[in-house]
């Protein structure tokens, strides 16, 4: 029998919107190019059956992606912080994979004004600052915001960060602000009703700004055996477990609005990643977790990203 190779480009998972890979049959980039980086190519190997001629898949002899080279770079530059992948630091899944993921999705304006909303101890923050190259408010209620000063001080990074203690609720800021809202980890907690984001939120992103989340979910919503497994997790708070939602929940509820649009969202890829570190941190709600994950529980979940444009 004979072989035959095929080269064919293909889409990576992810959907990007407005004039980029879900809508625009034209192949356009966006603004930010992140249609470029979601195309992958791949080698297809086939082999000819003798007896009738068709072709039988025989396997993947190669398979490449822009995305791979982009996570690659990512991963490297990640690993520059991993002093911070600490019980003193870390809160929860890996926050610096997940920002580091959706800042190479999708990129921030240098010297741009951002709002981190939810930035607990201050490590997104200063990857925003130091990465991103943007001014920063480091906006949080269980840190004070003297921890977070110091913190920054700390760490050089004191003269493009200013630290808030704020409620999500309640923020002090004048409306239209901010030309950027950043929440890693946090957003799902105090944003998982209809009319939230809209009414304390959006009105302090600039027309044309953008919200940008990465956050824990589902990857469907749950059923009646699974709902038991993750109230279990939860010590049985049933309010925790109403805040975690599929990507289609969420794009349901940013559905049909005049004032803003979705342009992106995705399921992130460095979900075993940003665990993992938590596990290893030694905090005890990391070790709690993995307990947890080794019962399979993490078979529901998923990292969430999501993007909004306020219209102009």
């Amino acid at each position: 029998p004979g072989i035959v190779i095929i080269a064919f480009i293909g889409i990576s998972k992810g959907n990007y919107h407005n004039g980029s890979m879900e809508e625009n049959k034209d192949c356009k980039k966006s603004d930010h190019d992140i249609f470029a980086q979601g195309f992958c190519g791949l080698f297809l190997v086939k082999r000819i059956d003798q007896r009738d001629g068709s072709m039988i898949d025989f396997g993947i002899l190669i398979e490449f992606r822009k995305e791979e080279k982009m996570n690659s770079k990512n991963t490297k530059r990640i690993e520059n912080y991993k002093e911070f992948f600490t019980k003193e630091y870390l809160m929860g899944p890996n926050s610096l994979r997940l920002l580091g993921e959706m800042l190479e999705k999708y990129p921030l304006k240098e010297g741009s004004r951002v709002m981190d909303l939810g930035c607990g101890m201050g490590i997104t923050s200063m990857f925003l600052a130091k990465e991103a190259k943007v001014n920063v408010f480091a906006t949080d209620l269980w840190i004070s915001a003297t921890q977070n000063a110091e913190n920054f001080m700390k760490w050089n990074v004191e003269d493009r960060i200013i630290p808030i203690h704020a409620d999500a609720n309640d923020l002090p800021y004048a409306h239209e602000y901010f030309d950027a809202i950043v929440s890693i980890d946090a957003f799902h907690y105090f944003a998982a009703k209809k009319g939230v984001f809209e009414e304390k939120i959006l009105p302090f992103l600039k027309k044309d700004g953008v919200l940008v989340v990465a956050m824990p979910g589902l990857k469907e919503e749950l059923n009646e055996e699974q709902t038991e497994a993750m109230l279990d997790w939860f010590e049985g708070n049933k309010d925790d477990l109403d805040t975690f939602h599929s990507r289609k929940w969420w794009l349901e509820l940013f559905a049909d609005n005049d004032e803003y649009e979705v342009v992106l969202d995705l399921d992130l890829d460095c979900f075993n990643e940003a665990w993992q570190d938590w596990f290893e941190s030694g905090h005890k709600y990391g070790i709690k977790d993995k307990k947890y994950f080794d019962r399979g529980l993490g078979e529901y979940l998923s990292f969430i990203g999501i993007v909004i444009r306020r219209k102009k």
